[in-house]
């Protein structure tokens, strides 16, 4: 027997199909909703079943099963997706996409104040690509309210509940007759608070006009807290929509601007006829009110500093305990130690400083930087879309958005790459920073740190004194506390540093930091953010500082088997001209390490040093003016370094010992991890004679250093050349529709010919 709960039979434990049920997320009038695992997938769903007697009823099984044909057709990413529908062992149920998030309702319950007008766009407005996506496919939806808008913890809006939507049926005669009887079963088809006038009525044949008026009410609430119509009965409500008219919203609420006051008024205008033509309109629309202010609407996790507070991580009322994630295979602990030998079980003093800083910074980093060492999976991104375009050409839709791709990185010997990405200027997502995560053997899309910036977090030039990036993530031991883990640093107040690792596809980093640097008093020692960078052994990190006397910029090291309090810094050299970010970089035998210092904007220079603090500063192996791009050959004893032209950049490979010329490859740009294992040859971004665009390509980098085309896509490439350790692929970024693409190019099946 299955144990009861709350009056009804509880599934927790038990299999319905090919779904194990974990925990209880809710219950509606007409369903209740499970959180389950996909046994044969091994994803989380929801589950929406019908227990007792409801799952007797022809009528209510009937509707609850139409909400499946309504949506099931429509793949967008505000949509919650559907997986599956039928009957097993009696009880119908809806398998679809599992959103961590909360409803908007929730949220707005538990806040109790209005949201400001840009939140509010930047939720109404994805509600509206969702709604353009289901009218175009001829479904009215009739139940648009902040109930059935999800909000997930990267900030995307999901439209659910397609239970009572209008299809397109035979004939409008078979449609109205069905809505009758249904009727007798349920009074109304939607929630009255946010019906539009027609639907009021009663009418059958409601057009998406009715969608965008429960979109404006919906609207309404969010930039007000109030109801534009309340009454005492619903038939008085019903009354008072059809036949009165709202108070403006300016009157109810300050600050909003006249233009979003507008639109809130044009979308609940009672003839349907009056409010916008269509979802596309208001979506559209949003969008110029947005840019308006200065800046578009992110990437739906570019608004996370503030969707992501307000809907923090709940927990699931089960019967049982809320299941744990599924733990990640242990690794070492990040635990430094004292001198008397003792674990430093809590924060230094100074790492705590800086979490409590960043906590009453306002940006959610308390939430971000989880007291626990327990690894959190990132969450999947449901947007990503996988597919093969030829023989050995493989693409990845990433999530549109005001961002673009700064960087690509292969995570160990892992089919794994790490996208670095910013936010675009002149967007909300200026100076924003984050990466999505793309596991290409499971085919899945993960995202480890949605982007944030100063114009979204407050508090956030405390935090972080710029957007940091992302640095390659080598092949490193097992054991090591650096296998396959990304670095972050942070300072807080007065100047204190501290680098955390966050594993390549958790969500949130480890809460005791690698290393801490304590300040002297007088000084203000700064780290250029994302200036960490991991060694190949997994134990060392070499790190650009700023002296706190000369200002100038110098490169240390920290073996974090260091057992020193604060860890002993080993200099590699002098405090001098500015090191740039994003440039420091370790042979791949860890032996060596390139940094470029900036003279002036027209002149930088290339130095390699030694790693371990034998030598001070090494010695420079190129110099004009040149790109922060420069890769170790894989033997160790060459650079490939980009050089910035007037009118072209050009690839050069030099010799480490003394700069010498190996190799003038010609033009292109060249990234981050762009050499073949074999040292042969290296991919590269170039122009295409034929078509003008950029594209991938193959140089070899002896003899006449011939070219192979890798890559003939239509939109061209932007970014690109990393190839995965093993030298089996090479990705780069294009566009599909608009939105980032990454191209995976097959190298086993593309090789030079004679």
């Amino acid at each position: 027997m299955v144990a009861q709960s709350g009056g009804q039979a509880s599934l927790i434990g038990k299999t319905l199909g090919n779904y194990a049920v974990k925990a209880l997320i809710g219950r509606g009038a007409l369903g209740t909703v499970y959180l389950a695992k996909d046994v044969a997938l091994g994803r989380p769903v929801a589950l929406k079943v019908l227990l007792g007697s409801l799952a007797h009823n022809q009528e209510h099984v009937r509707r609850f099963l139409r909400e499946a044909q309504a949506a099931a057709p429509l793949l967008h990413p505000n949509i919650v997706a559907i997986y599956e529908a039928g009957i097993r062992e009696g009880t119908p149920y809806i398998a679809m996409e599992y959103v961590e998030g909360e409803p908007l309702d929730r949220m707005l319950r538990r806040r109790g104040t209005p949201l400001k007008w840009e939140a509010a766009l930047h939720i109404a407005g994805q509600v509206a690509e969702a709604l353009e996506c289901a009218h175009g496919q001829g479904i009215v939806h009739r139940d648009v309210k902040p109930a059935n808008i999800l909000l997930d913890h990267q900030g995307r809006v999901r439209l659910s509940d397609f239970g009572i939507a209008s299809l397109n049926l035979e004939s409008e005669q078979e449609e109205a007759s069905e809505d009758r009887r249904r009727a007798e079963v349920l009074p109304f088809l939607g929630t009255p608070e946010y019906m539009s006038p027609e639907q009021c009525t009663g009418r059958d044949n409601l057009t998406p006009a009715s969608d965008l008026y429960s979109l404006g009410v919906s609207l309404y609430q969010m930039l007000s807290g109030q109801m534009p119509f309340e009454a005492r009965s619903t038939i008085a409500l019903l009354n008072a929509i059809i036949n009165e008219t709202p108070k403006r919203l300016s009157k109810v609420v300050s600050g909003v601007p006249d233009d979003v006051v507008r639109l809130v008024a044009h979308l609940m205008e009672k003839e349907p006829g009056k409010r916008p033509g269509s979802a596309r309109a208001v979506a559209e629309a949003i969008r110029r009110l947005q840019q308006e202010d200065g800046g578009t609407s992110a990437l739906p996790a570019a608004l996370n500093s503030f969707i992501r507070d307000e809907t923090r991580p709940r927990r699931m009322r089960a019967d049982t305990p809320t299941p744990p994630r599924t733990p990640k295979p242990a690794r070492r602990p990040l635990v430094a130690q004292s001198r008397r030998g003792t674990p430093i079980g809590a924060l230094s003093k100074a790492a705590a400083a800086v979490l409590l800083t960043l906590s009453a910074a306002g940006a959610g980093y308390w939430h971000y930087v989880h007291p626990s060492n327990v690894a959190e999976a990132a969450p999947l991104v449901s947007s990503g879309v996988f597919s093969e375009e030829s023989s050995g050409i493989s693409k990845v839709t990433l999530p549109p958005g005001p961002w673009r791709v700064n960087g690509l990185h292969w995570v160990g010997r892992r089919p794994a790459v790490l996208v670095s990405m910013a936010g675009a200027p002149g967007t909300l997502a200026h100076d924003a920073w984050g990466w999505l995560a793309v596991d290409v053997e499971n085919k899945a899309v993960l995202s480890p740190r949605g982007p944030a910036g100063p114009m979204l977090d407050t508090g956030y030039g405390s935090v972080w004194p710029g957007a940091p990036w992302v640095t390659s993530i080598p092949e490193t031991p097992v054991e090591a506390p650096l296998h396959d883990a990304v670095l972050l640093q942070s300072r807080e107040a007065s100047g204190a540093l501290a680098t955390f690792a966050q594993s390549w596809d958790a969500s949130l980093p480890h809460a005791q930091p690698l290393f801490s640097m304590a300040v002297a008093p007088g000084q203000s020692p700064w780290t250029s953010p994302g200036g960490a960078t991991a060694k190949p052994d997994g134990y060392t990190v070499c790190v650009v500082l700023r002296d706190g006397v000369s200002g100038g910029d110098y490169l240390a090291e920290r073996d974090l088997r260091d057992t020193a309090p604060e860890g002993r810094l080993v200099r590699l050299t002098g405090a001098e001209a500015p090191i740039l970010r994003s440039s420091v970089r370790y042979a791949p035998d860890g032996k060596r390490v390139a940094y470029l210092r900036e003279k002036s904007p027209l002149e930088q220079e290339w130095w390699v040093v030694s790693s371990g603090g034998g030598e001070t500063n090494g010695h420079p192996v190129a110099q004009g003016k040149l790109h922060e791009s420069a890769v170790f050959r894989p033997d160790g004893e060459a650079l490939a370094v980009n050089l910035r032209l007037e009118e072209s950049d050009r690839i050069r490979v030099l010799r480490v010992s003394d700069g010498g010329i190996e190799g003038d490859l010609g033009e292109g740009r060249i990234g981050d991890e762009c050499w073949h294992p074999s040292g042969r040859y290296l991919v590269a971004v170039a122009a295409d004679p034929e078509s003008g665009k950029d594209q991938l390509w193959a140089i070899e980098t002896s003899g006449s250093h011939r070219r192979y085309r890798l890559t003939r896509l239509l939109a061209g490439v932007t970014e690109g050349g990393a190839i995965s350790r093993d030298g089996r692929w090479a990705v780069a970024v294009s566009e599909n529709g608009g939105a980032p693409c990454l191209v995976f190019t097959d190298l086993s099946t593309l090789l030079f010919t004679a």
